[in-house]
């Protein structure tokens, strides 16, 4: 799926990093952007910074080869941040950096 070199990814988390115990972790949100990005076409170099707003909503800054591209935030109204939701953002970011003009 993947085309040309992988992207490389650097991946952080800031803010309210406690929140994310039932999604597995700092650690975890990362994997699971790694590997959205993995799978998904290569976009040169990307820096992702995830802010842990609450244990309900991430915010994702986002920055593709130098240009900054808009935020993607993930708001959960029926439960707390959990794996699932974090591997569906991951995989979201993934698709809007891919298609971002």
């Amino acid at each position: 799926m993947t085309s040309g070199p992988a992207t490389a990814v650097e991946c952080s988390v800031s803010g309210l990093e406690k929140h994310l115990g039932g999604a597995g972790g700092a650690a975890a949100v990362c994997d699971a952007i790694q590997t959205a990005f993995a799978n998904a076409p290569s976009q040169g170099s990307v820096k992702i910074e995830i802010v842990v707003n609450s244990e309900w909503s991430l915010t994702a800054r986002i920055e593709r080869n130098g240009n900054r591209l808009p935020n993607q935030d993930l708001s959960v109204s029926d439960t707390k941040l959990s794996k699932g939701s974090i591997e569906r953002f991951a995989r979201a970011i993934a698709d809007a950096t891919a298609h971002a003009g």
